[in-house]
C-alpha cells in the first residue's frame, strides 16, 4: 500500500510576500526594458535627424553636385559622430560634429528666412543664396578633411605611446635600442600635435564660417521690419559672406581629397 503524502500548506502572508515580490521584480524588468527602449528610440532619432538635416541641407543647392559627392559629404554625419571617441582628440571629435549640426541647422534657417525676404527672381535672392552656398560648401570641405585627420588620429592609441614612452625616459641609462625607441615616440607625438593643430585651424575657420552665417541670418529676419539699420547690416553682413566665400575660393564638390 502507498505511503499517504499530506500536501504542504502556505501560510497567506507567505504567498502574498512571494506573489509583491515576483511582481517588484517583474516591475523593474518591464520598466528597465522600456526605458532602454526609449533610450535607443531617442539615440536613433538624433542620429537619424543629423542625417536627414544634411540631405535638406544639400537638397535645392544650386551648384551641381553628383551622387558621389553628395554621398560623401552626408557620410560626415556618421563620420564625425565616430571621430568624437578618437582617444586623446575626443574634444576636437566632438567640436567638430557640433559644428556640422549647427552648419547645417542654420544653413537651413538661413536659407527659409532669404526665401521669405526675396522672391527667387530677384537678383538679391541670387546674391545671398550663392554667398551662403559656397561658405556652407567650403565648410564642408574643411570638415571633411577634418574627419579625415580624425580618423588618421584615430589609428594611434595615444595614451599607451605616452604611457610607453614615459617608461623609457625613466630610464637612467638606456641601451641603444632603447633610446631609438624613445626618439621615435617623441616624434610621433610631435607629428600628431601638428595634426591636431592642424584640426584645430580647420575647425577655426569653420567657426568663422558659422558666425557670418548667423550675421547675415539676423540681419535678414529684421529686414522687412526696421529698414534703415537692418538694411545696412544686412549689406554689410552681405559683404562679409561674399568676402569669406572668396577667401574660400570655388568650391569643387567632386574634387578628389
Amino acid at each position: 500500500m502507498l505511503p499517504i503524502v499530506k500536501g504542504v500548506t502556505h501560510p497567506p502572508a507567505a504567498t502574498a510576500l512571494a506573489l509583491g515580490v515576483l511582481g517588484l521584480v517583474s516591475g523593474w524588468l518591464i520598466a528597465g526594458s522600456v526605458v532602454l527602449l526609449v533610450g535607443a528610440g531617442l539615440a536613433l532619432r538624433r542620429a537619424s535627424s543629423a542625417e536627414v538635416m544634411m540631405l535638406d541641407a544639400l537638397s535645392g543647392l544650386s551648384v551641381a553636385v553628383d551622387d558621389a559627392a553628395r554621398q560623401r559629404l552626408t557620410a560626415l554625419v556618421p563620420g564625425l559622430r565616430a571621430a568624437r571617441s578618437v582617444s586623446g582628440a575626443e574634444r576636437l571629435g566632438m567640436q567638430a560634429y557640433a559644428q556640422l549640426t549647427a552648419l547645417c541647422r542654420g544653413f537651413i534657417s538661413y536659407r527659409k528666412v532669404l526665401s521669405r525676404r526675396f522672391s527667387p527672381v530677384e537678383l538679391t535672392h541670387g546674391r545671398y543664396l550663392k554667398a551662403g552656398e559656397q561658405v556652407f560648401l567650403a565648410a564642408l570641405d574643411d570638415l571633411d578633411r577634418t574627419a579625415a585627420r580624425l580618423q588618421g588620429l584615430a589609428a594611434v592609441d595615444v595614451d599607451q605611446v605616452r604611457a610607453q614612452l614615459r617608461m623609457l625616459e625613466r630610464l637612467e641609462k638606456p641601451s641603444e635600442n632603447e633610446a631609438r625607441e624613445r626618439d621615435t615616440l617623441r616624434e610621433r607625438l610631435r607629428l600628431r600635435g601638428e595634426e591636431e593643430d592642424g584640426v584645430r585651424g580647420l575647425l577655426a575657420s569653420n567657426e568663422q564660417a558659422l558666425t557670418q552665417l548667423s550675421a547675415a541670418h539676423s540681419s535678414l529676419a529684421r529686414l522687412r521690419t526696421e529698414r534703415g539699420v537692418a538694411q545696412l547690416e544686412a549689406d554689410s553682413a552681405m559683404r562679409q559672406l561674399e568676402e569669406l566665400s572668396k577667401r574660400a575660393q570655388r568650391y569643387s564638390i567632386d574634387a578628389p581629397q
